[in-house]
C-alpha cells in the first residue's frame, strides 16, 4: 500500500497523527449501538493481527523457522498471526485449488481478507463475471474466511454512491463485507459521514479505516457492523509507527471490551521485512491495555522463532 506514504522523516515529525478522543459524545452514541447489535450475536469477540502478505522469503531464520520451504510459508505465519490481507485477488482470482489449498494450510482460527478485483470495486457492476467468481471462490475459504474488502478509488466520491449502494445490496451477506473509503468526502473531523454510517449499517457492511501518514482525514474511527477492519500504513518502525500503533491499541480494546464481534488490524510497512516486528509489537500494546483494563482477555501472543 502506497496511499499517502512518505518516509521522510521532517515530514513524518511535523504531522499530526492522533485519533478523535476517546471520551467523546460521538464515540459514546456509537458504543451504545455496537452493545445492542453485540447482544443479538452468540460469538466472542476476536482481535485478528496481520500482514498484508504470507509468502516473504527474507522472514526466513527470523519470523519463519530456519530452513522453511516456501510451500510451508503460510503454515508458518498462521501459527503466529491470526489473519492476512489477501491482495493477490485485486489483480487476478486464484484457482479454486489454490484457495482450498490456502484453506487445508492453517488452523480453523485463522482469517483470510481477500481484496475484491479491481474490476469489480472500480466498475461496481453487480452483474460483473469478476464478481461471481470471486465469490464462488472465496467462500471455499468457509469456516478460515474473514471479511472481504472492497477497495474504492481515491477519486470515488459520494456523488456516485448509488452505484457503490447497489452493489453492496446485491452481496450475500455470509461475504461479510467491508468498504475502504479514500475520498474524504465520505468524512468530517475523521469520522465517517452520519448518512454514510446509517448506509452501510442498514446493508450490514462494515467500513475500513486508513491509517496512513499524509491522508489523515481517513484515518476514521466510525464503525458500521459489529466487524471492521483498519490498514495502517508505517514507516519502517519510525517512532511516529509505535506512537500510532499505541493509539489504536487504545481504541480497540475499547471496542472489543464493548463487544464488537470482529476486529482486523492489518500492517503495511514500505520494507515487507518489518511488518512482522510492528505486528507483534501491535500485539504486546493490545495485551498491556487489556492488562490495564483488568479484562480477563488476552490476545494470544506466540512465541517467535528468533528474536529481531
Amino acid at each position: 500500500m502506497e496511499f499517502g506514504q512518505t518516509l521522510d522523516p521532517l515530514e513524518l515529525g511535523r504531522l499530526q497523527f492522533s485519533l478523535p478522543p476517546l471520551q467523546s459524545p460521538e464515540e459514546e452514541a456509537q458504543l451504545t449501538r455496537l452493545k445492542k447489535a453485540a447482544a443479538r450475536i452468540a460469538q466472542d469477540p476476536r482481535i485478528f493481527v496481520g500482514t498484508p502478505i504470507f509468502n516473504f522469503p527474507g522472514w526466513v531464520g527470523n519470523f519463519f523457522p530456519e530452513g522453511t520451504e516456501t510451500t510451508d510459508y503460510l503454515r508458518a505465519y498462521s501459527k503466529q498471526l491470526s489473519t492476512v490481507e489477501v491482495n493477490s485477488t485485486f489483480y487476478a482470482i486464484p484457482s479454486a485449488e489454490i484457495f482450498q489449498k490456502w484453506k487445508a494450510s492453517v488452523s480453523g482460527g485463522f482469517k483470510f481478507c481477500p481484496k475484491f478485483p479491481k474490476s469489480v470495486s472500480h466498475s461496481l457492476d453487480p452483474t460483473h463475471a469478476d464478481l461471481k467468481l470471486f465469490l464462488e471462490r472465496v467462500l471455499l475459504l468457509g469456516e478460515n474466511l474473514g471479511v472481504c474488502f472492497l477497495q474504492l478509488p481515491h477519486y470515488f466520491s459520494s456523488r456516485e454512491g448509488e452505484r457503490l449502494l447497489t452493489l453492496l445490496s446485491s452481496l450475500p451477506r455470509e461475504l461479510r463485507t467491508v468498504v475502504e473509503l479514500r475520498n474524504p468526502d465520505f468524512f468530517i473531523n475523521q469520522r465517517l459521514k452520519p448518512e454514510w454510517v446509517d448506509k452501510f449499517a442498514s446493508r450490514f457492511v462494515g467500513a475500513v479505516s486508513v491509517d496512513t501518514p499524509l491522508e489523515r482525514g481517513v484515518a476514521h474511527v466510525s464503525f458500521t457492523s459489529t466487524r471492521t477492519m483498519v490498514r495502517f500504513l508505517g514507516a519502517n518502525l519510525h517512532d511516529t509507527d509505535f506512537t500510532r500503533l499505541k493509539e489504536w491499541s487504545k481504541r480497540i480494546v475499547n471496542w472489543h471490551l464493548n463487544g464488537m464481534k470482529e476486529i482486523y488490524f492489518l500492517i503495511h510497512e514500505p520494507d515487507n521485512g518489518l511488518a512482522p516486528m510492528a505486528a507483534r509489537k501491535m500485539l504486546d500494546l493490545i495485551n498491556e491495555e487489556l492488562i490495564a483494563r483488568s479484562s480477563a482477555t488476552r490476545v494470544p501472543v506466540m512465541e517467535w522463532h528468533a528474536l529481531w
